[in-house]
């Protein structure tokens, strides 16, 4: 995410999904999700974030 906390959309993989139109909607959901910044020494940084959903 930046350092907005909004996720950056280019940055975002999808593992394990055969259907590549169900990973590209998974993506565009996933970059809905509001999230806090990072914070280090008081200023927001970019941060990674990664999150595992098993069906």
């Amino acid at each position: 995410m930046d350092t907005t906390g909004a996720v950056v959309s280019d940055s975002i993989t999808v593992c394990g999904v055969a259907d590549a139109s169900y990973a590209a909607k998974m993506a565009y959901h996933v970059s809905l999700i509001p999230f806090e910044p990072a914070h280090q020494a008081g200023q927001r940084i970019r941060s990674q974030v990664l999150i595992s959903y098993q069906f």
